[in-house]
């Protein structure tokens, strides 16, 4: 086989088969409500989660757990697509100094 048919062939063969949206939803909704079904059959349910739920402070832990979750799984799904955008495109450079604890009063 002659390099330039190689070549050809293996451009020809860059398709990726993504796997539908709703299909990936489906899995990502099972996998999350298997994930809280066992948690909560391995530590057990609270005996105050009505009142907690009504507590700003106890809800507020999920979303604080949550954000760096959500923002750390695209971070690390977006250069697993080789088609997908590059962490230069996310524009994480602007938020250097919220990693760093800085602000225009602490300098």
């Amino acid at each position: 086989m002659k390099t330039d048919s190689l070549i050809r062939a293996l451009a020809a063969d860059t398709a990726v088969d993504r796997p539908s949206p709703l299909v990936a939803s489906a899995g990502l909704l099972l996998a999350l409500g298997m994930t809280v079904l066992l948690l909560w059959l391995v530590l057990g349910f609270r005996a105050d989660l009505a009142a907690a739920s009504g507590n700003p402070v106890s809800v507020l832990r999920f979303g604080l757990t949550g954000a760096p979750a959500l923002v750390a799984g695209r971070l690390a799904l977006m250069p697993a697509r080789p088609e997908g955008p590059t962490l230069r495109g996310f524009g994480l450079w602007h938020w250097w100094h919220v990693s760093l604890g800085r602000n225009q009063h602490n300098a």
